[in-house]
């Protein structure tokens, strides 16, 4: 059977709209792509060494620890840590790359949002295909420019929640072909899709909610028969919850208990309470996006009573009733609107995160609110001229869907495309004389509503307008460390850790007294915060303040004694003082809280080199060159040591090493020299010695290593030359 014009047609109206989605989200976003690491990308990017070998990926999927250099952030999350890596091999720690990836996830995270919205407007509308096409681009544009997804956009530790949603969304696009075709293969994707969810970020638990409520309320209307019966569910429901249950408990088995520590540490009833008035705050940010922040200081709520838990949740109760209670009339908006609150389930709800609101978190929430919000506003603006959108227009002849009123130009573009009057090749027409006799009658039947369809339109440009200036404002919020830490504390003057993290921003600057004050306010506010002791001691440290560093390191120790950057730091003090064991001794717990730690193990390498203690550093170097292989100045301390400690050989298999990754490393050249020179492999040696003396003329080591060199191969050429004489003789 020939598919039929409007379905040739349809693929190339979505790609030239997924072109035109990309432009619009890069130039909104073009301000971003010089933006800085913030906040966690620090332990799971920059000192994360697990990202700098492609070699390291089949550990992604063994072990949780490759995530984070911190014990406390170790979610298992594979296939962002695989993201990542691959960011790495392409542009090392520049975050350009980074946002260009991260932009891009988002243009297709917005493709799919539009292809999930125009197959379900379609179903609820009986066939409108312009009508879903309409609604669903502006829908979908907004959630690119929406102002509360550039946290999302601009905070690479988000690609979480972008590489999630896109998975969730993939996959529930397989599943409606699945409930339209009844064939194995799509759900089979689906599944598979689900899984890349949930080892994403663990909002892809709430897909079976999701499945059944489309089953509930739409895939009945519309749906293809494929051998005259649409299939059940019913399969479909057991390979989802077995999916779900297996993948979840390979996330559990694999995170550290002390991660899952890390999230609980509010009462679940009191976090459930709290997330009422967050919940509503999310949909407050959906239409209106002011006074965005970072990092949002949230109390909670310790009374189910007060009206800050009852008022909420009343309002939350009522809209759920009322979007339930609309199902059969409008039941595009009741799906969409069920979409936000059920997918806001896993960190909204009983399981306690560390923070109570993030504005990352609702990004495969915010789709589901704008196109409910959407649909309404339509309905409502037609409603109120008299039509009803889904039935203003009778069906046109000959089995065509019905066309919508919507504005005019939409609809000329599909009556011409329908009557074959594109470019060549865009459509195939049997009979164009039939083609403009349905033009001519489509026309008449097409009466529309001009001052709605053109309010809608224009209200629709404001929106994307306004919400693009916000979005290309809030980017360059998050610049750097100094721009959207101090935005933050304008907004939050309290929040303890946004004084820490503005504080060490003031540092890198180098406005040291600044970074100092910052401190001290933030322990105002948040004085059981060990960074902010450990940043203060390390600004006493470098004035040499060594009675007030310590201090504030031991008052870091007392706060979070479980914390490794405790000891980490506190070493330096005593490496200060020459007091090698005791920072060895620092260093060594610190690595026993959290192995991964590569920073501890290269310190620990440098304090018993400056101790002298060779086998004990080369102990330390190996373990951290097993973190980060690629790291130059490791191998090069790694092999001074091993030829300090006599073993020539490994020595001049490192710096071989490192040659071969960078010949113009002098330094390292010289030492594969003199490894040579004392293993006895003279003629090697001297080769190495001339490459240096060539690149530094007058080198007085590499001169009287060269001068040893001659003598030792003069002394026994002489001696061969005396015992070939007395054969002779």
């Amino acid at each position: 059977m020939p598919m039929p014009r409007e379905e040739i047609c349809l693929p190339r109206r979505h790609a030239l709209f997924l072109a035109l989605m990309a432009a619009v989200t890069f130039v909104v976003y073009g301000d971003s792509l010089s933006n800085d690491f913030h906040f966690d990308d620090s332990h799971t990017i920059v000192e994360n060494w697990y990202l700098r070998s492609l070699k390291n990926i089949p550990t992604f999927f063994t072990s949780a620890t490759p995530f984070s250099s911190l014990p406390q952030n170790r979610n298992y999350r594979p296939v962002v840590t695989v993201s990542l890596a691959l960011n790495y091999s392409l542009g090392g720690l520049a975050p350009l790359s980074y946002h260009y990836v991260q932009i891009a996830l988002h243009v297709l995270t917005g493709f799919l949002w539009y292809c999930v919205a125009y197959s379900l407007l379609c179903r609820s509308s009986g066939g409108d295909r312009v009508g879903a096409s309409a609604i669903a681009a502006i829908g979908s544009l907004i959630f690119l420019v929406h102002p509360l997804n550039s946290e999302a956009v601009n905070y690479i530790s988000c690609r979480s929640s972008i590489l999630a949603t896109l998975f969730f969304l993939s996959a529930f696009i397989f599943y409606m072909r699945y409930r339209e075709l009844g064939a194995w293969q799509p759900l089979c994707l689906s599944a598979l899709c689900l899984v890349f969810s949930l080892l994403s970020k663990a909002i892809g638990i709430t897909f079976i909610i999701i499945t059944v409520l489309y089953d509930r309320i739409l895939a009945a209307r519309g749906a293809r028969r494929a051998s005259g019966n649409t299939p059940g569910p019913g399969r479909a429901y057991r390979l989802i919850a077995a999916v779900t249950l297996l993948t979840g408990g390979v996330i559990l088995w694999m995170t550290p208990a002390r991660a899952l520590e890390s999230r609980s540490g509010i009462p679940a009833l009191t976090y459930l309470m709290t997330q009422c008035k967050v919940i509503v705050a999310y949909l407050g940010l959906v239409i209106f996006p002011i006074r965005l922040s970072a990092d949002r200081t949230v109390e909670l709520s310790s009374s189910f009573f007060s009206l800050q838990v009852l008022i909420p949740l009343a309002l939350i109760i009522g809209a759920i009733v009322w979007l339930w209670s609309v199902r059969k009339r409008a039941p595009e908006v009741t799906f969409f609107g069920l979409w936000f609150f059920i997918t806001l389930l896993p960190e909204s709800s009983i399981f306690s995160l560390a923070e109570p609101m993030n504005e990352h978190r609702p990004y495969i929430a915010i789709g589901g609110a704008l196109f409910a919000l959407l649909a309404c506003v339509v309905r409502v603006a037609y409603r109120c001229a008299g039509t009803d959108p889904s039935t203003a227009l009778p069906t046109v002849t000959r089995g065509v869907p019905p066309l919508p009123s919507l504005p005019p130009a939409f609809a000329e573009a599909e009556l011409r495309l329908r009557a074959g009057r594109l470019r060549r090749g865009a459509c195939a027409v049997e009979d164009p004389e039939r083609s403009r006799r349905d033009l001519a009658e489509a026309r008449v039947r097409v009466g529309g509503h001009p001052t709605v369809t053109d309010t809608l339109r224009i209200g629709a440009t404001i929106i994307i307008l306004t919400f693009s200036w916000l979005t290309w404002e809030r980017n360059l919020v998050w610049r750097d460390g100094l721009t959207l830490w101090s935005n933050v504390i304008g907004n939050y003057p309290h929040n303890g850790r946004a004084w820490n993290n503005y504080g060490l921003a003031l540092k890198k600057a180098g406005r040291i007294e600044e970074a100092a004050h910052a401190f001290d306010t933030g322990l105002v506010f948040y004085p059981n915060y060990s960074r902010l002791y450990i940043n203060r001691a390390l600004i006493h440290l470098d004035r040499n303040e060594l009675p007030k560093a310590f201090a504030d390191f031991k008052k870091a120790e007392q706060v979070d004694p479980q914390f490794d950057g405790v000891y980490y730091y506190t070493s330096l003090y005593y490496e200060r003082l020459e007091n090698y064991p005791e920072a060895a001794l620092l260093l060594t717990k610190a690595i026993q809280f959290n192995p991964a730690f590569a920073p501890a193990s290269y310190r620990l390498g440098e304090v018993y080199r400056k101790s002298r203690e060779w086998s004990k550093a080369i102990e330390a170097y190996d373990r951290f060159l097993k973190l980060d292989p690629s790291s130059k100045i490791g191998k090069f301390w790694c092999g001074f040591c091993l030829i300090n400690a006599g073993d020539y050989p490994r020595a001049i298999r490192m710096y071989q090493m490192l040659l071969d990754e960078d010949s113009s490393y002098l330094q390292a050249r010289y030492n594969l020299a003199y490894s040579y020179m004392m293993s006895g492999q003279y003629n090697l040696a001297e080769e190495h010695f001339k490459k240096v003396l060539a690149a530094l003329p007058g080198d007085i080591g590499t001169i009287r290593n060269l001068a040893i060199i001659a003598q030792k191969t003069g002394a026994k050429a002489g001696m061969n030359h005396q015992g070939n004489k007395s054969d002779h003789e």
